[in-house]
């Protein structure tokens, strides 16, 4: 983090705010958005483990463990956003998703993993690559066409289970940490939890613009986001209902606190609309049907718009919320590779 200052009375009001018996309403964003993922990946777990039994639900068909998957990764963009406890000081982020991949490490790392004779179990997965640890290298099993064959084989259903299992593992961490009260109250008691706020929302909203504006710029989908899945415009979708949710349990009582100055009053109500609009309006795009590969050939003006919109977000996140606040904010873009 690069904080610098904190406002005193946004500080004042983070410190007064308690809710439904989590010492802040961050602390309860933060553990309930972790406590979705650990709900999400236990059912994934579970139909992979009876994908692999065959199960009479499944008899070897996909579809019901490839919406599982989607289930998984959207609870986890939702969550995305948060940047403190063990996700940063454990490293977690990538243990989830390798992203970007610009020169397809997923498959090369995946497919090398694969030829492995050895028997696969959670506590290797553990020790090897993050690349092939998470949700990025699951989607690629589960959607590439040839790929995907493997899950008829032993090897293939020992990777499935054993990473969904370390998944869990890796969730039950988060989950269990955050349900410690010593461990919520660290985000009342420190002065720089409201610049971290603020700054995660700046950095995940830089995250979420390069997932449309990379693939747009270089014209190829491949660049882009779960493109295997044609999740990736879901993706971003997600990505803005957490910040969204974020923003309306934890930020916007701060925009409207001002109550005895009529124009910051008028201002933050002004600023809440403006960030209300361009969260409702970037949804909506990225709820337009149809794969990111196919609105590349076809429907390039709603991307071109959507670019536009998460851009317009940027600056209203990342510079207007932060500056209305008093908080001056830094943040690392991450590259993936």
């Amino acid at each position: 983090m690069f904080s610098r200052f904190l406002s005193l009375p946004i500080y004042a009001l983070f410190l007064s705010i308690s809710h439904y018996g989590y010492a802040s309403p961050l602390a309860q964003h933060i553990a309930e958005s972790y406590q979705r993922m650990a709900a999400a990946q236990e059912m994934f777990s579970k139909d992979a483990e009876a994908y692999c039994k065959k199960t009479p639900a499944f008899n070897g068909d996909k579809k019901q463990l490839r919406e599982s998957w989607r289930e998984s990764i959207s609870a986890w963009m939702k969550a995305q956003h948060i940047d403190t406890g063990p996700i940063v000081s454990e490293n977690l982020a990538w243990t989830f998703q390798f992203w970007p991949d610009k020169k397809n490490l997923v498959k090369a790392k995946v497919d090398a993993f694969l030829e492995t004779t050895e028997e696969i179990t959670p506590d290797k997965i553990a020790t090897t690559s993050v690349i092939v640890q998470g949700y990025s290298a699951l989607e690629y099993v589960l959607f590439d066409k040839e790929i995907s064959k493997a899950l008829l084989k032993k090897q293939g259903c020992e990777y499935l289970m054993a990473t969904s299992k370390h998944l869990q593992v890796t969730i039950k961490k988060l989950t269990d940490y955050w349900k410690d009260k010593k461990n919520q109250e660290t985000l009342e008691v420190n002065p720089k939890k409201a610049s971290m706020v603020i700054n995660a929302v700046a950095t995940q909203i830089e995250l979420t613009h390069k997932k449309i504006a990379l693939p747009l710029n270089k014209n190829n989908a491949f660049f882009a986001e779960s493109w295997r899945s044609k999740n990736s415009l879901t993706n971003i979708r997600d990505n803005i209902v957490g910040l969204n949710a974020l923003y309306t349990d934890v930020i916007k009582p701060w925009v409207l606190k001002n109550r005895n100055d009529q124009l910051k009053m008028r201002e933050g109500h002004q600023l809440d609309l403006e960030i209300q609009a361009a969260f409702k309006t970037i949804e909506k795009l990225a709820s337009n049907k149809g794969p990111i590969s196919k609105q590349i050939k076809d429907n390039k003006s709603n991307l071109v718009l959507l670019e536009k919109r998460l851009k317009a977000l940027k600056v209203l996140l990342g510079e207007k919320l932060p500056q209305f606040l008093g908080i001056m904010i830094g943040f690392n873009s991450n590259d993936g590779d």
